[in-house]
């Protein structure tokens, strides 16, 4: 029986919405955070620590003041980490615009921004860390630490992969591919001596595999005759049985 407790395993999770898709009359970069935020991945996080765009879900993105921010603050803080540019999104869609102004009053907490639009139906969301930082000439710092990054393709939403991941699962396949290699190696070695070192089969690579196919039918048809064996034997049984019962 399941628990409620049960912990998500969100990169191994994808998540849609075809009512919302339907209620909203279309998936676009206007929205497509708001569709965001109605998957897990988005409520899993606010159980542990409530995100700044959760504090502005609870009193409307419309009931914030945000006027003073100005255009000059909009370009100047692209809400994320110097190497992103965000600058189209921020110049031409408009929830992102007024999200970003009112972020921009947030001094720390975690935040979830539009990342990468790629039109009609390819869009990537950051999860991010954001702090304050103010030095000795009392000068202030913005540093964002990504946490996580999040991809729609069509409807659908995605965790990506970490970098730990990706290469934890490429090392398990090269490591496969090694051992049988080795295998295949181990098969055409007479083993090794101090003296000579490793010595090899003095046959053709055709030779060699016609002694492995051999080798294998040789197995299979010992294990095709302990089969018939047994089904004979319990045939056997089954007529005794049955002239017992007489």
């Amino acid at each position: 029986m399941s628990s409620n407790n049960t912990k998500l395993i969100l990169d191994e999770l994808q998540w849609k919405s075809p009512e919302w898709i339907q209620y909203f009359q279309g998936l676009n970069s206007n929205n497509v955070l708001e569709y965001f935020m109605e998957s897990p991945y988005y409520s899993e996080c606010n159980k542990t620590e409530i995100s700044n765009n959760q504090l502005i879900k609870m009193q409307s993105l419309e009931g914030v003041d945000n006027s003073n921010v100005n255009e000059e603050d909009i370009m100047n803080n692209n809400g994320t980490t110097p190497d992103v540019d965000r600058s189209e999104i921020l110049r031409n869609l408009p929830y992102h615009i007024e999200l970003h102004k009112t972020l921009i009053k947030f001094k720390q907490g975690i935040e979830f921004i539009l990342l990468a639009v790629n039109e009609p139906n390819n869009w990537i969301i950051r999860q991010q860390r954001k702090e304050t930082v103010v030095n000795a000439n009392q000068q202030t710092t913005v540093i964002y630490t990504v946490i996580n990054e999040y991809y729609i393709i069509g409807s659908n939403v995605y965790m990506a992969p970490r970098l730990g991941d990706i290469i934890n699962s490429r090392l398990l396949n090269c490591s496969y591919f090694l051992n049988d290699s080795l295998r295949k190696i181990n098969e055409i070695t007479n083993g090794f001596t101090i003296k000579k070192g490793f010595g090899f089969n003095r046959e053709s690579l055709q030779e060699h595999q016609s002694r492995v196919k051999k080798n294998r039918d040789a197995e299979l048809a010992s294990k095709n005759k302990e089969s018939n064996q047994n089904k004979i034997k319990n045939e056997d049984m089954a007529l005794v049985d049955k002239m017992l019962a007489q």
